[in-house]
């Protein structure tokens, strides 16, 4: 497609949701006639969901100056709840996981995690809400004797942040080889005010830090992620410590450019317009 635009003298963007993980030789080669094609002077921008993205088609030969990354728009602002206060411990325990559903993300781990909360006297819910290998962490799930554990494969966007409002920990237990990308998911976390308990992913290193905006535990460590959670349930303080902070988080995780205002910009054509996307390439100093 971007080969025949700039044949024909076409102008045109990329705009990136998702980039290639894999690494296999083929994709390799791919990854090279991409960038090749993205860079031709035809293509005036590419644009990638987060800085995250970006990076990984910088990383893959894209031009750094040519690429911007950009966001949706926030469907709630991070000021439509209050802030949370732990609830009475005779409610069942409410964990949430948005993500896709593998043994990367850790969703054994939490798995593990919850059946040794359960051992300690904890009611414990879970919902796991993606896509994946269900099949695979059902059986698990049977095996550790987990009566509260619901898949959920599809939910609206819109539903979501409100069904991670009604969770009392969000956990991000990915381990390190997962290739992660969770500012979306992220943000709507920020936005319900839901405590977050997170591995020490690289990824998240500079969004989450422990007893700041977050509970971290080292990545694959079932026991220090039953510790952590078991700490937040029992803390009133921290638990309202780090449901206050989401706004604060929620604000410097937020790009100046949303995907539509990308695409206006570079429709206008004019001078101006062109400093604006200029200044929120991925070479900006604000990334």
């Amino acid at each position: 497609l971007f080969r025949w635009a700039t044949r024909q003298h076409i102008h045109c963007i990329g705009m990136f949701q998702e980039t290639p993980t894999s690494l296999s030789l083929r994709r390799k080669w791919d990854n090279y006639q991409l960038s090749k094609a993205l860079n031709h002077s035809g293509v005036d921008w590419v644009g990638a969901l987060g800085v995250d993205q970006c990076e990984t088609l910088a990383s893959r030969g894209v031009l750094r100056d040519k690429l911007i990354p950009w966001d949706w728009p926030p469907s709630n602002r991070v000021d439509t709840f209050d802030a949370k206060q732990l609830r009475s411990p005779l409610n069942p325990i409410q964990l949430i996981y948005v993500g896709p559903i593998l043994t990367t993300r850790g969703i054994g781990d939490l798995l593990i995690a919850a059946a040794q909360l359960k051992a300690q006297g904890w009611n414990i819910h879970i919902n796991l809400v993606g896509q994946g290998d269900i099949r695979r962490f059902e059986i698990q799930t049977k095996q550790l004797q987990l009566n509260h554990v619901e898949f959920i494969q599809n939910i609206p966007e819109h539903s979501l942040v409100h069904l991670i409002r009604q969770a009392d920990v969000f956990v991000m237990p990915s381990r390190h080889e997962s290739l992660e990308n969770s500012n979306t998911i992220l943000n709507h976390c920020l936005q319900a005010h839901t405590p977050i308990v997170a591995s020490d992913h690289p990824i998240l290193a500079d969004s989450l830090k422990h007893k700041v905006n977050a509970m971290i535990f080292p990545a694959g460590n079932t026991r220090a992620l039953t510790q952590r959670i078991d700490q937040l349930l029992t803390n009133p303080e921290t638990y309202a410590q780090l449901s206050a902070a989401s706004q604060t988080n929620w604000q410097s995780l937020q790009l100046p450019v949303h995907w539509i205002s990308l695409i206006d910009h570079w429709l206008q054509g004019t001078a101006p317009a062109q400093q604006w996307l200029q200044q929120y390439s991925l070479t900006a100093p604000i990334y």
